[in-house]
């Protein structure tokens, strides 16, 4: 036998412990909104409909007040980035970055603005990390947006198309290679692609990375490149830009962990003598 009010006061210690990170985390989160809502109130953006002229007005806003020359960077060091990279909220006071940390801005200012947003990166025909945009859903309709640190064509190109992931024309996977075969003479008979290349330049694959399967490989020594072609959920994709989100919940699985390991040693500890 052994003392169950000791015993559950020592569980609750241990988890009062281990909840010091999380909460941190969760503070550090809940400073991150309030700068994101700030930024939407002082440049009147939080009260403008849901619309692609909306999306392109704040992307237009980000790109205005980011610095994009890294020489000249005083706070975001860009070989000493962290692995979940630096939130939006030290983003939006240093205003400092390129086109991954401006679609972390933009993604979180238009998700705090109702918007399904999501990032996107683009490849060239190396397969190389090229440029990264925002992928915005409304109701049936998807459009990129350009992010900073771009091309004057590129953006051009993206605020007077509706460009999105359906415009590369990728195939699914078919087993059956006279599948294959009909599935790609039947998009040549309507090939579009041709025309589209040569206005989108250099960038030839896309891929929606807010969960960033090719770093996460790579970090543990697998070098091979994953190219996801599917819109992640939303919640997916609200998530990814919020480090501290993620870390408060790493670090919140972590502590209840802890606790459940500590159960049998905590009631050996309190272990009435006989």
């Amino acid at each position: 036998m052994y003392d169950k009010r000791k015993f559950f006061a020592g569980l609750a210690v241990i988890f009062g412990v281990a909840l010091i990170l999380p909460i941190y985390f969760l503070v550090l989160q809940i400073n991150e909104d309030r700068v994101v809502d700030r930024y939407l109130a002082e440049h009147n953006l939080d009260n403008l409909p849901v619309s692609k002229s909306t999306a392109v007005t704040i992307a237009k806003q980000v790109e205005s007040d980011f610095n994009v020359d890294p020489s000249t960077f005083q706070h975001l060091k860009m070989d000493n980035r962290p692995f979940l990279r630096e939130d939006a909220g030290f983003l939006l006071t240093c205003k400092e970055g390129l086109c991954g940390e401006g679609a972390r801005v933009i993604v979180r200012l238009l998700n705090a603005r109702g918007f399904d947003a999501t990032r996107v990166t683009l490849y060239d025909r190396y397969m190389q990390f090229a440029h990264t945009v925002v992928s915005v859903q409304l109701g049936n309709d998807r459009f990129w947006i350009d992010t900073i640190n771009s091309k004057d064509s590129l953006t051009n190109l993206l605020e007077t198309e509706n460009i999105s992931e359906n415009n590369f024309q990728y195939l699914d996977y078919s087993d059956k290679i006279s599948q294959r075969l009909d599935k790609i003479e039947q998009h040549r008979s309507v090939d579009e692609t041709v025309e589209f290349q040569k206005n989108m330049g250099e960038y030839f694959l896309y891929s929606f990375e807010s969960i960033p399967y090719t770093k996460l490989l790579s970090k543990v020594g697998i070098q091979k490149r994953v190219f996801n072609l599917k819109r992640p959920p939303h919640f997916i994709s609200v998530l990814a830009e919020k480090p501290n989100m993620i870390k408060f919940w790493a670090s919140l699985t972590g502590a209840l962990a802890l606790t459940l390991i500590c159960v049998k040693p905590v009631r050996r500890y309190f272990r009435k003598p006989q």
